[in-house]
C-alpha cells in the first residue's frame, strides 16, 4: 500500500484526480494484455489432464485468482471477455465451463464497489470511522 501525504486536503483534491486519470490511462493500456492473457489462460487450462485442478471452479481460484492475484477491474476485464471467440477450439466446452465458472464465482464480487474506497472516502471527508 502506498500513501500520498499532502498537507491540507484542499491539496489532496487537486491531487486525486490527477492520479486517477494516470490510473484510468494504465488500466487503458492494459486491457489487450489483460485479455490476452485471460485468453491463454483459458486455452492452458482447458485440458483435464494437463491442468493443475481437476475442476473448473478450483482452477479458477487457484491457478488465475490466488497465482495472479488480480485487481477487480483485472476481473471485470476478463468476466467481459467473449469467450465465444474460442467456440472452434475442440476443447470449447472446458473453456465455456472455465469461463463460467469465473462468472458464477466473481461477477457479483466485482460488481460492488471496494468496501477501502468508500472507507477512505469518508475518512477524507473527516467523518468518524467506527468499524
Amino acid at each position: 500500500m502506498a500513501f500520498i501525504f499532502y498537507s491540507d486536503v484542499k491539496a489532496l483534491d487537486v491531487k486525486i484526480p490527477v492520479i486517477l486519470r494516470v490510473v484510468g490511462q494504465i488500466r487503458n493500456h492494459s486491457k489487450p494484455i489483460i485479455k490476452h492473457c485471460y485468453q491463454d489462460f483459458l486455452l492452458r487450462s482447458n485440458d483435464l489432464e494437463e491442468r493443475e485442478w481437476p475442476d473448473a471452479a478450483g482452477q479458477i481460484r487457484e491457478a488465475l485468482i490466488h497465482k495472479n492475484h488480480p485487481l477487480q477491474k483485472d476481473l471485470e476485464i476478463c468476466l467481459s471477455f467473449d469467450h465465444t471467440l474460442l467456440m472452434a477450439h475442440t476443447s470449447f466446452p472446458a473453456i465455456e465451463a472455465l469461463h463460467q465458472s469465473l462468472q458464477a464465482t466473481y461477477a457479483e464480487a466485482v460488481a460492488e464497489p471496494p468496501a477501502r474506497l468508500s472507507h477512505w472516502r469518508n475518512h477524507s471527508r473527516g467523518e468518524h470511522i467506527t468499524n
